[in-house]
């Protein structure tokens, strides 16, 4: 019997210059309900597809819920984003490493900048 070895990936950003989260009481948590979330599940000519390498859910005021589209990698993974006061944790970081193909970086650095820009003004 083969044994299968399970790897978790965590990304760990620390790039903030200011705490992220300067009142909590500002957050209303309303999370998306999931059952009723409509994924990607990817399309018939991944060269034809308009959907984008990153389906981004916001679960909550700090917790997002990315999935990486089936045209990147078959196995679609889903990643988990949770910001916190001055950092912000990103469980698993997809499975392809073109940055073309499947832009995490960006689309996380997206999330935090305009999570901060809200947070600022309000």
């Amino acid at each position: 019997m083969k044994q299968i070895q399970i790897l978790t990936t965590f990304l760990l950003i620390t790039t903030f210059q200011t705490p992220l989260l300067a009142q909590q009481d500002n957050f209303i948590e309303e999370p998306v309900d999931l059952t009723i979330q409509n994924w990607i599940h990817g399309a018939e000519n991944c060269e034809d597809t308009i959907d984008p390498p990153i389906q981004v859910v916001q679960y909550t005021s700090t917790t997002w819920i990315l999935r990486q589209n089936k045209c990147a990698n078959y196995e679609a993974p889903f990643m988990y984003l949770f910001i916190g006061e001055d950092k912000a944790l990103l469980m698993d970081t997809g499975a392809t490493k073109d940055d073309d193909l499947f832009p995490l970086y960006k689309t996380v650095h997206q999330i935090i900048s305009d999570w901060s820009k809200k947070k600022r003004s309000s």
